[in-house]
């Protein structure tokens, strides 16, 4: 496919074409990414600077990503290609204009969005930098890396824990980028290339209140997460050959990062205290000092991200069953439980509180349509883990919340009339709320099944 042939309007391209597209951009990353597995660095660096420089399929796909404007993504491409094929020569960072939004509580909450040219180019920049890293990146880490997500933190969580109680560390990074120190930041990055761009996106500045301020946080770019892992990535190496110098029980420690969130998990609670410690020096290192830390023990009741992780006593089995467990040794006194945090149940419970608030005169179709996308989402967040309970819970509050929407819109009918108008008996409920076109979204509904992801023990470049 010839450079030319897409430079001016992008939307001459055919499925067939994005599809060769992206299929050449995946496989350099492949190849990026096998070259560094296989300890052939040299030649991972020569195709991420492939990927980098000259690559049109990489910039189109970047543009596709940022923009559906037909427009705005004919001008990036006849800009940015013809800036690719000259090894980026006289590309300039722009100042990220930062905006606040108020949240409910009053507080202001920066917003900044880079310009439609940066962010095509770190996209193009994430392309080739993501699979040479990703080769390199420790287990522990599950937060933005392809093919994984907060499903798989938590069921290394439960891996870890459901065996046997241990003492865990939490800890939480607050304000990282805010606090990330630039000269660090520059330094995790072996190729001057590298440090050049990112150098210009961190002088680029932001204009606040039409105000230049000299120097900007990586924070609001699309290469952010990527920037985060490298940063601190290391951190479980770093704690075990730490701990390996006075302890030679070092290799159970286990380390659970989701982007700012940390667990450590040892048996040892000497062990823990020492790593509360060495996290705090690590991190002070790259200039990180605002972490809150916290030791528990595994049989406490915590939360982590958005799930709460308790052990429970165990329920009452048949005396037959338990005497077959306890003489295969399988019995345990106490099992644990990962469900919904209830600050996590509140916030979704808020957001259905606000639907019904504004749609208080909506026609029943318009509020079917409006809610099934939260409890649809919501559900299949946490389907995965112990549920069943909290949905039943779900279930019964959403009923009492579509009958008294229901009896407010005709307060002078009687309840059967309301039922029959807004209610009927389906093979799912008895009283299911439906129209002819549109049907809710019950909770209890959702089939639970063990998460099983499919790119476990495999990378998603392999």
């Amino acid at each position: 496919m010839d450079q030319t042939e897409f430079q001016n309007d992008l939307n001459t391209l055919s499925d067939d074409d994005w599809r060769r597209i992206e299929r050449l951009v995946f496989n350099l990353q492949k190849q990026i990414y096998k070259a560094v597995q296989t300890g052939k660095l040299r030649k991972a660096k020569s195709l991420t600077g492939l990927l980098y420089i000259g690559s049109s399929a990489a910039v189109l796909l970047a543009i596709r990503q940022v923009t559906q404007d037909a427009q705005e993504q004919s001008r990036l491409a006849n800009k940015l290609i013809e800036y690719s094929s000259r090894s980026w020569r006289g590309y300039k960072a722009h100042p990220i204009r930062k905006n606040y939004i108020i949240i409910k509580n009053g507080e202001k909450r920066p917003f900044a969005v880079p310009s439609l040219d940066d962010q095509v180019i770190q996209h193009v920049v994430k392309f080739a930098l993501e699979p040479y890293y990703e080769a390199q990146f420790e287990p522990s880490n599950f937060s933005f890396r392809p093919g994984m997500g907060v499903h798989d933190a938590i069921n290394s969580i439960f891996q870890s824990l459901s065996k046997k109680p241990k003492w865990v560390l939490k800890a939480r990074i607050e304000g990282f980028f805010d606090n990330l120190n630039h000269e660090f930041l520059l330094n995790c990055f072996d190729d001057k290339k590298w440090k050049r761009l990112i150098n210009k996106w961190l002088k680029a500045g932001y204009m606040d209140d039409r105000h230049l301020e000299p120097t900007s946080s990586p924070q609001y770019g699309i290469i952010s997460p990527l920037i985060a892992n490298i940063v601190l990535d290391g951190m479980e190496r770093y704690l075990k050959a730490e701990i390996e110098k006075d302890f030679s029980d070092a290799s159970t420690l286990k380390v659970i990062r989701y982007s700012c969130d940390i667990l450590v998990i040892h048996e040892d609670n000497q062990i823990i205290l020492q790593c509360q410690e060495l996290l705090k020096k690590w991190l002070g290192d790259r200039g990180i000092t605002q972490v809150n830390t916290q030791v528990v023990q595994s049989t406490e009741n915590f939360d982590f991200l958005t799930y709460n992780i308790q052990f429970y006593a165990e329920r009452r089995i048949n005396p037959h069953y338990k005497r077959q467990l306890i003489s295969q040794g399988k019995y345990k006194k106490e099992f644990l439980n990962i469900r919904p945090s209830a600050s996590a149940i509140k916030k979704h419970r808020d957001a259905i509180r606000e639907v019904f608030a504004k749609m208080k005169a909506a026609p029943q179709e318009a509020l079917i349509r409006r809610l099934n996308p939260i409890i649809r989402a919501w559900t299949h967040e946490y389907q995965h883990v112990t549920s069943r309970e909290t949905f039943s819970k779900l279930d019964y509050w959403l009923w009492e919340k579509l009958w008294k929407w229901s009896k407010r819109r005709h307060p002078n009918k009687g309840s059967g009339w309301v039922k029959a108008k807004y209610f009927t008996k389906t093979e799912r409920k008895s009283s299911d709320f439906i129209t002819d076109k549109q049907r809710i979204h019950w909770y209890g509904l959702v089939k639970t099944s063990p998460y099983q992801n499919p790119l476990a023990g495999k990378s998603y470049y392999s």
